[in-house]
């Protein structure tokens, strides 16, 4: 059997759909890719662009991408004229402008190949009017362009958007299948961890699913910092239980002051609400914060269900806040007041 789009681990039934769409040149003009940072959707998105301009794509005999020809050198090594990234740079967000410019750009002709590809990086920060404006070429596409949009959560796109575009999902991967991968790809970031399972454990976890993320957690300067984001976040949650706003306070003075390291806490904050509740409702539910029940202590524990929901929809709306550029400052100070009142009311 053929294998496709190899350079990808796991996600072997994604890979067989979209690996036999492309050998039948059945692939939709538009892919949505979700997945979380680190996920692999621009492993995933160049692999795509591998298989639809290899030379041996209608040859099943060999891999696709095969790997081997011209035009697989020319997509790893970034020269391939025909292939295009579009990224939001420095900014916040993606502009209709960098739209306008990739719909003038689908009006020339290919370079060297018989098709035009283009990646939106970070597509979940497109704007409104980047959105809009990209719908008009994804409902009369150019013949031989492709639209590959890479999202960390396909809801934020315009219905009209996702609806026009294939969606695809990245697997999640546990903490055993992603051991299970490093041991062959990156055996060096775990070794240091060999008589420390249980660390290695708590930063697999906060992986969240994804090799990428998992990679970066385990350099040893990353490590450090996430254990020192855990411990924030273990601040917060003892803070909450002891009902004392002066630590609650002290604890939210104590997170980021950038704002997509805000964000990143904030979310680890959510994943062990989440836990907590999961821990209310189940014995051994599937944790994704904490690396067991045992390092949950009291009063921590104790936090009633009816609390830990106004918690999370506290945080929720920090998060929705920071999204739209809220200032740093009034999200934690709204966040304190609506965690603060949780505390009161429940």
């Amino acid at each position: 059997m053929r294998r496709y789009l190899n350079a990808i681990f796991g996600n072997r039934d994604i890979c067989r759909s979209l690996g036999e769409s492309i050998e039948k040149n059945a692939l939709s003009h538009a892919l949505l890719i979700e997945g979380d940072k680190g996920s692999g959707k621009r492993t995933l998105a160049k692999e795509i662009a591998k298989a639809l301009l290899c030379e041996e794509r209608e040859n099943k005999s060999t891999p696709l991408p095969c790997c081997a020809c011209r035009a697989c050198y020319l997509v790893d090594h970034a020269l391939a004229a025909d292939l295009h990234y579009i990224s939001r740079g420095e900014r916040a967000t993606l502009g209709v402008d960098a739209v306008r410019d990739m719909i003038e750009d689908t009006t020339m002709s290919s370079t060297e190949f018989d098709r035009k590809i283009y990646i939106f990086e970070d597509a979940h920060t497109m704007t409104a009017g980047a959105q809009n404006a990209l719908l008009k070429i994804m409902e009369e596409p150019p013949e031989g362009v492709v639209l590959i949009l890479l999202t960390e959560s396909a809801d934020s796109m315009l219905t009209t958007v996702r609806s026009r575009a294939r969606l695809i999902r990245m697997q999640r991967f546990t903490p055993e299948e992603i051991t299970e991968y490093l041991k062959t790809d990156a055996e060096e970031l775990i070794r240091p961890y060999a008589s420390r399972t249980e660390e290695l454990e708590a930063l697999l976890l906060l992986a969240g699913g994804s090799i990428g993320e998992a990679k970066r957690l385990l350099t040893p300067e990353s490590a450090t910092l996430a254990r020192r984001e855990r411990a924030e976040i273990f601040a917060i949650l003892e803070a909450l239980s002891e009902k004392s706003y002066a630590s609650l306070s002290a604890s939210l003075a104590a997170l980021p002051q950038k704002r997509e390291e805000m964000k990143a806490s904030l979310l680890l904050l959510h994943r062990a609400l989440r836990d907590l509740i999961l821990l209310k409702r189940a014995e051994a539910p599937p944790l994704t914060f904490f690396s067991s029940k045992d390092e949950i202590k009291d009063p921590v524990a104790a936090l009633r269900i009816g609390m830990l929901f106004a918690f999370t929809d506290a945080v929720e709306g920090a998060l929705t806040e920071l999204e739209r550029n809220a200032g740093i400052g009034s999200t934690v100070t709204m966040l304190a007041a609506k965690l603060r009142n949780a505390q009161k009311e429940r």
